[in-house]
């Protein structure tokens, strides 16, 4: 009978240990999964930070660079249009002598050119003078319905491109009346009444095999005061050519290492607003955005930048190591207890 009651008492106290190491066991499990996953996302929330302020800086420096180019264009054309308002007997020479250090110091630049208004009644004498000095054959040009360039119809007043540097790659464009097409004629009317630069929406350039994506900026060159400004006191518009994927290229050279993906658009734009790079919008929501506006010769353009595949590469593989140790040392930590 004591034997009976001994064993049954060892029995219970066999079960009852077993339950209290059940018992520790789970709440060790317990325990280490919800510091693990505590751990984990402590982590994790750190290195989304460290990712974010890596972005952020980047950005700021690519826009930065972008920046500082698009604000040397408008002074080159500013320190251009002074000495056209101030040169006597302007010609190829005098105008290439000028600009070519211009052009060889600011990246970005296509082509800089002076566009004279030209009064209807002075178009023959005009071209006949143009083509004695600079340009055999010169003759005032506009885009005919079908897309080839011919001789400009009659109208009150032309703005044709005369002097431009460099010549090589830009003598397509010598000629051509800027006052025949919309998005340039638009441009040179708001030049002219803020009397500042103004940027024409994106546009295909005349001498462009390419069909990239570009944009004029001209700057209204005034001649001595008289009564009617337009009329009689312009003389022309020093102008400003930008190949939009030169521009960005070149302000970023030597700039910044592993540019991040950008896109600019000009909102204003009804046809062709994206400026330069591809359409991000739908990028995934994993990666970091940078939206920026700025006014570039009176314009409204969006810069957005996005973070490329090697900005905070190996984000995420400390807090997966952290939360898969301690759910390892949790499950040691059990089958210890257990055996």
């Amino acid at each position: 009978m004591s034997k009976t009651v001994h064993k049954s008492t060892k029995s219970a106290n066999s079960r009852a240990g077993l339950r209290r190491v059940y018992w520790a066991t789970a709440g060790l499990a317990s325990g280490g999964v919800l510091l693990s996953m505590l751990f984990f996302h402590i982590a994790r929330d750190a290195e989304i930070n460290r990712v974010k302020a890596q972005f952020e800086d980047r950005a700021d420096h690519q826009i930065s660079a972008v920046r500082r180019t698009l604000e040397s264009h408008e002074a080159v054309l500013n320190a251009l249009g002074s000495f056209v308002k101030t040169a006597s007997d302007l010609d190829q020479d005098r105008f290439s002598a000028f600009v070519a250090p211009l052009v060889a110091r600011v990246p970005g630049i296509q082509a800089l050119e002076w566009v004279p208004r030209v009064p209807l009644e002075e178009r023959l004498a005009f071209e006949d003078h143009a083509a004695s000095r600079e340009f055999p054959h010169y003759r005032i040009s506009e885009y005919s319905p079908a897309g080839d360039l011919v001789s400009a119809a009659e109208r009150a007043e032309y703005f044709p491109v005369w002097l431009a540097y460099p010549v090589a790659g830009n003598r397509k464009a010598v000629g051509f009346d800027l006052g025949s097409e919309a998005n340039r004629s638009e441009a040179i009317n708001r030049a002219l009444e803020t009397d500042r630069a103004t940027a024409t929406a994106p546009i295909i350039l005349v001498q462009d095999q390419l069909a990239q994506s570009a944009y004029l900026e001209f700057l209204p060159v005034w001649g001595a005061p008289s009564g009617n400004r337009v009329s009689q006191e312009l003389k022309g518009f020093v102008l400003g050519v930008f190949r939009a994927e030169d521009v960005i290229i070149n302000s970023l050279r030597g700039q910044v290492d592993n540019p991040l993906p950008m896109s600019i658009k000009d909102l204003d734009a009804a046809e062709l607003p994206l400026i330069y790079g591809q359409t991000t919008e739908n990028a995934s929501g994993d990666h970091p955005a940078r939206v920026l506006s700025l006014s570039v010769g009176g314009r409204p353009w969006q810069m957005r930048l996005t973070a490329n595949p090697t900005v905070g590469k190996g984000a995420g593989f400390l807090p997966l190591v952290i939360l898969c140790g301690g759910l390892a040392l949790t499950a040691i930590t059990g089958i210890l207890l257990v055996v």
